[in-house]
């Protein structure tokens, strides 16, 4: 089963791939953060049943660049903003077996250098259950 965590994981392995050189913030940003960076979070995240047989996720996945600086910094963000439409344009390989498909990407403008690059992920995944007659032991059903 894929979890939120496998999620974040593969987000910032992307980042990291296409921008080797930017720290990825891992702590609560409001007690600060280095610039440049990244912090990647999942937002509106939703869980439900399909089916008995299978689980429906939704969630908002946003990631926030924080400009080397905060007032000299539009062409960066352009470049940032772009670099992650293109990183993220259609698909996420969450693991080796699982591919989520992206429709859109937003981008949002922020005061002090920031953006806020957001996108939607909806999957169903097929429950994991166990085969019941491998769980029953024999049993012995005597009339009496």
């Amino acid at each position: 089963m894929v979890t939120l965590k496998d999620i974040v994981t593969a987000v910032n392995t992307k980042i990291e791939e296409n921008f080797p050189e930017i720290k990825i913030e891992t702590r609560d940003i409001t007690e600060g953060f280095d610039r440049p960076s990244f912090f990647t979070d999942i937002d509106y995240a939703r869980k439900g049943s399909f089916m008995d047989s299978a689980v429906e996720r939704s969630m908002t996945v946003r990631i926030h660049y924080f400009a080397r600086n905060r007032n000299e910094h539009r062409l960066e963000l352009l470049d940032v903003q772009e670099k992650l439409e293109d990183m993220f344009f259609q698909t996420l390989e969450i693991n080796e077996r699982f591919i989520v498909h992206i429709d859109e990407t937003n981008v949002e403008k922020l005061e002090g250098g920031i953006i806020e690059f957001s996108f939607d992920i909806n999957y169903i995944e097929e429950l994991e259950i166990e085969d019941p007659s491998e769980m029953m032991e024999e049993m012995d059903v005597s009339i009496r």
